[in-house]
Order: structure tokens, then C-alpha cells, then sequence
């Protein structure tokens, strides 16, 4: 969004920063920053009693360095604290668990710190279900102990995000009650390392029905540049909050496409929307940042660069879109005989599957970074089940060993059909998303 000195974003600030100087009341902001916690209040945030209205951008995220750790050198985290104080900020968000030095500085900056969790979430879980969550747990258990071995007890870490915009379609893949218990979890052991420390998810449009409890603040990452967009979607958005603060933790608009005055502009009419829309404050995406996702820089928005993609073997080439993927798998499964149903928006699947009718199998799919495929096959008896269970049952009546027979067949039958089915349906599912690698 802008360069790695921060200045257009720095510059496009200092309206808003001017305009929010008459606020700055009370105690010295070092004195208070070092000796007490921002705390929630209603649906705002409190220090000492008086407001504090999060003013802040975001930071990152970064390449992993020689150390092993994805923040740049002290030196250049110093001067971009200095920088973002000047023009009047008081928060920063970052990705990942910055280092103790990182934390030092902030502390000597007046800074408060919104603290990401970085660990392998679903997007970098092949599996699903059980295996998902209890690999994402475990991920999660080792990035939480570090981050509370470097912020627990630290006022000037004000929340710690256990995640960030988990995809619509892995949600739908792994399911909503299983995404929003690991959250939950998550939360919860963050309070129990901390009690005092304030735990979030941070949301985005798609997934804004994810609801679980202990969540302290409500944050959304949303980039609407119309004044109107925007003010119609806050408000809503303090609708879907409840009770809790609600703060926008990405908002922005990119200054090497729009130009700088454009982007001071439209800061201007968003942040003054976030205001006047009650939120307890924002944080600007980005002032700097590596432009890293995964690990791997991308080369455009979606596609990441990685090693070259081996030869493919499919028919057609991968594309990594979604749509075009089940349209493909569409057109084999009727090419092998079978019949499919595509799933309505309101069902959480996408493909209904079957052979003879005995059994019917279930397709949901999803796409990781825009380029890597994800699914799940499930098998589940078909519509034919019911009534050739309720015709043995009439037979039975005639003879109890005729009924038995045929429930019996009935059931082999199905059986087999749910083997040969779930097979067939893997397989072709497999070879359409062929040539990720």
C-alpha cells in the first residue's frame, strides 16, 4: 500500500491525528501507558476511566529472517515507532508474536500492541475434521506459549488475535461448529495464561457469521472505499457485535494505484465513518510490510511464487478456481455414469453424487490461496434406502426368513455401492485438480 518508510501513510494520517490532539487528556500517555491495561467499556475501550479510541496501522507481515523470526532489524523497527508516534498514533497490529526487543520498543514508544498468532491454520492443513483440528491444536498450543512467554503481564499488548480471515470455503469444508470450538479454545487458554489480557479473532465480510464465546473485542478487516458502503456495513456490523467493542482492523486504500492524494482522501472519509459509526477505533492497512504471505512473496493477488509447477497430467490445466474445478468434475462424473445434484447456496456441500441410489455421496470443496485444492468425501445412504428397507419389512410379514434375506441383500448391496461410489467420486475429484505442484 505504500513504501517501507511509512510516509504516505504518515502524511495521510496527519489530519486525523491533528484533529484528535484536543483528546489527549489526563495523565502523561507514558506514565499511563506503562502501569495499566486498556480495558473494554461497553461497547468501547477504556484506560483509567477515560476513552481510548484505538488510532493505529498495521505492521507486516514480514519474511522470516537469519534468526528465525518474520520482524525486520531493531533499527528499522525503531525508526518506523518514532515515526508512527509522531504523527499521534497509539496502536499497532502486527501478524505474528513480535521479539522482546520489538515489545521494548514499543513500550518506549507509547505504543500499544494488537498481537497476531501465527501458527498452520487451516489453510496449510491437508486433512479435515478430526485430524484438521487436532493438527491446528497442536500448532496453536506452540505459538501460544511463545507469544505468552513474551506478553503475559505486558500493558502495552492490548489484545492478542488467535486468528485471522479464515476462507468462506474452508469454513464450509471443515465445518462452522468446528472452526468456531478451536476458536473458542483458543481464546480460552489465552485467558488462562492471562486473565487480564483482551483475545479476539479477526473477521472479514464472508465469514461474519462465525460466533463463539470469550471474545473480548469484535475486530473486522474491511476495505469499503464509499463513504456510504462503508457507513451502511459499520452499522450492521455493531448489529452482529452485540454488546462487545467493535474495531476495524484493516481498512486502507492502495497508494501506488489510487496515488497519494487519493489515498489521504479516502483515509480521511473512512476513519471519520469509523468514528461516527461508534467503533472503538482502527488500524490503517499498511505502514510496512515484506508483502509475504505463507511465506512465499506473491507475484499478484492470489497466486503466490513457489517452485516451478510440475508438467500436468490433467486434460485441461489447473486454474485454481473453484467454480471451474466443479464444473470439470461435473462433466466426468456424468461421463462415468453417474448422477449429481449441485448443492443450493443454503447447503453446506457442494456435489450430491450416486450410482444406483443406495447411497449417495457428498462433495465439499475448497481452494487455499487461490491455487491449492481442498475436500472432503462423505458417503450417506441414499433415497432408494428408505423404501427397499420398508419393502423387506412387508415381505418380512410373509416370511420372516424371505425379509431377512432381502434386508440382507439390500444391505450388501449398499455397501458395495458406498465402496465403489466413494472411489470413484475421490478419484475424479483428484485427477480434475492435477498440476497444483
Amino acid at each position: 500500500m505504500n513504501g517501507a518508510d511509512g510516509r504516505p501513510i504518515a502524511t495521510a494520517l496527519a489530519p486525523i491525528a491533528r484533529q484528535s490532539d484536543h483528546r489527549r487528556t489526563g495523565p502523561p500517555e507514558s506514565e499511563r501507558h506503562r502501569s495499566h491495561r486498556v480495558v473494554p467499556d461497553g461497547k468501547h475501550l477504556g484506560l483509567h476511566g477515560r476513552p481510548f479510541r484505538i488510532r493505529g496501522v498495521t505492521c507486516g507481515s514480514f519474511a522470516v529472517g537469519p534468526d528465525g523470526e518474520a520482524f525486520p532489524s531493531s533499527d528499522r523497527v525503531r525508526q518506523d515507532f518514532a515515526m508512527m508516534a509522531a504523527a499521534r498514533l497509539n496502536t499497532v497490529r502486527t501478524y505474528s508474536t513480535p521479539l522482546v526487543d520489538v515489545l521494548e520498543l514499543a513500550e518506549d514508544a507509547c505504543l500499544r500492541l494488537l498481537v497476531g498468532l501465527h501458527y498452520q491454520d487451516w489453510r496449510s492443513v491437508p486433512q479435515t475434521r478430526r485430524q484438521a483440528r487436532r493438527r491446528i491444536l497442536d500448532a496453536r498450543r506452540r505459538a501460544l506459549e511463545c507469544a505468552m512467554e513474551r506478553c503475559a503481564g505486558r500493558d502495552s499488548v492490548l489484545a492478542i488475535a488467535v486468528g485471522n480471515e479464515v476462507p468462506a470455503d474452508l469454513v464450509r469444508l471443515h465445518g462452522i461448529g468446528a472452526v468456531e470450538e478451536t476458536l473458542s479454545r483458543l481464546v480460552e487458554e489465552v485467558h488462562e495464561a492471562d486473565a487480564d489480557l483482551l483475545a479476539s479473532y479477526c473477521h472479514y465480510p464472508m465469514t461474519e457469521y462465525l460466533h463463539f464465546e470469550g471474545q473480548d473485542i469484535v475486530r473486522f478487516n474491511v476495505f469499503l472505499e464509499r463513504p456510504d458502503q462503508l457507513r451502511a456495513y459499520l452499522r450492521h456490523l455493531q448489529v452482529v457485535s452485540g454488546d462487545l467493542p467493535l474495531l476495524v482492523t484493516e481498512l486502507g486504500l492502495a497508494s501506488k494505484l489510487h496515488g497519494k492524494v487519493s489515498q489521504a482522501h479516502s483515509l480521511d472519509c473512512q476513519l471519520r465513518e469509523v468514528d461516527e459509526c461508534g467503533c472503538a477505533g482502527a488500524t490503517v492497512f499498511s505502514w510496512t510490510d515484506d508483502w509475504v504471505v505463507a511465506g512465499y512473496l506473491p507475484r499478484s493477488w492470489g497466486r503466490l511464487r513457489a517452485r516451478p509447477l510440475a508438467p500436468l497430467r490433467s486434460a485441461k490445466p489447473w486454474s485454481g478456481d473453484r467454480f471451474s474445478w466443479l464444473a470439470e468434475v461435473e462433466r466426468e462424473l456424468a461421463r462415468m455414469g453417474c448422477s449429481y445434484r449441485r448443492a443450493s447456496p443454503f447447503e453446506s456441500f457442494d456435489l450430491e453424487v450416486s450410482l444406483v441410489g443406495l447411497a449417495v455421496c457428498r462433495v465439499t470443496t475448497a481452494v487455499v490461496w487461490s491455487w491449492l485444492p481442498r475436500f472432503r468425501v462423505i458417503v450417506r445412504p441414499g433415497r432408494l434406502m428408505l423404501p427397499v428397507a420398508a419393502a423387506g419389512a412387508l415381505v418380512g410379514l410373509a416370511g420372516r426368513l424371505l425379509g431377512t434375506a432381502v434386508l440382507a441383500m439390500a444391505a450388501a448391496a449398499a455397501a458395495v455401492e458406498d465402496v465403489l461410489l466413494w472411489h470413484l467420486v475421490r478419484q475424479v475429484v483428484v485427477q480434475t485438480s492435477r498440476g497444483t505442484r
